[in-house]
């Protein structure tokens, strides 16, 4: 039987990426996106290159009609070995100022379809004993911003939640990641309309590509080293300062630095 794997958020950035790599792979792909005409070009792309079938599903994971419409057509696959949870949601406004309703799309993305999307697939790898689940959640997970406190809490959730779920479904072979990126160069930034002097490194910031982080994903949870997975020297080093540092000094930093990025 063929291997499959469902890889969210794949129209561009790092879900493409994975989206490649995983066919390279040998793998079947069910690839979920909101741009038709882009996500389609990925499926045509990838055919041609690896010589492997490409489901595309255009929907909005925000939207629950569409999410549980897509639940029921997943329940009916039982060949799903790989889960990417990569579609991501940003908001271009600090939580009190934007539109509520951007906000709660952000929860749903992140956070609703990740989990209902975790849930129905291990259903399937428990049976098989063999699976691999990647949510990408982001070194944001770790920290608090004032401009993105939303942001920084539903990747909080989804780093916690995978830690959790990876113990859970260890006795059955399957393997269970918190990727947590830092700076990466994808569009995402593009639809926020991030100035592109803030895209520099500066510092420790160093921005990497999609395909530097799915190589490190991937080289990790083959082996199943670590659930949570910071790639690039300078994320960690940003990480490791975050923890360590008494919270009435990185409360300060945090204001005053992103006022900057304001």
């Amino acid at each position: 039987m063929d291997k499959v794997a469902v890889i969210t958020g794949a129209t561009s950035g790092i879900g493409k990426e994975f989206s490649r790599r995983l066919a390279e792979k040998g793998y079947n792909l069910i690839i979920v996106g909101r741009r038709d005409k882009l996500l389609n070009q990925v499926s045509i792309d990838i055919e041609k290159e690896f010589n492997v079938k490409v489901e595309v599903k255009v929907l909005d994971l925000s939207n629950k009609k569409e999410l549980d419409s897509f639940i029921e057509f997943l329940k009916e696959k039982d060949n799903i070995e790989f889960l990417v949870n990569n579609a991501g949601h940003g908001a271009a406004d600090t939580f009190t100022r934007d539109k509520y309703e951007n906000q709660e799309e952000m929860i749903n993305v992140h956070i609703l379809a990740s989990v209902k999307l975790c849930h129905v697939i291990s259903q399937g790898m428990k049976k098989r004993k063999k699976g691999y689940i990647i949510n990408v959640s982001s070194i944001a997970s770790f920290n608090s911003f004032p401009t993105s406190g939303m942001y920084c809490a539903t990747k909080g959730f989804l780093t916690s939640f995978s830690q959790s779920l990876a113990l859970e479904l260890a006795d059955y072979n399957i393997k269970v990641q918190a990727l947590c990126p830092g700076f990466t160069r994808t569009d995402f930034h593009e639809k926020l309309k991030m100035d592109e002097d803030k895209l520099k490194n500066k510092g420790v910031v160093r921005w990497m590509t999609p395909k530097e982080v799915v190589s490190t994903s991937l080289g990790k949870i083959e082996k199943q080293l670590k659930v949570i997975v910071i790639p690039g020297f300078g994320n960690k080093i940003m990480c490791v300062a975050s923890r360590f540092t008494p919270k009435f000094i990185y409360y300060k930093i945090a204001v005053k630095g992103w006022k900057l990025l304001d």
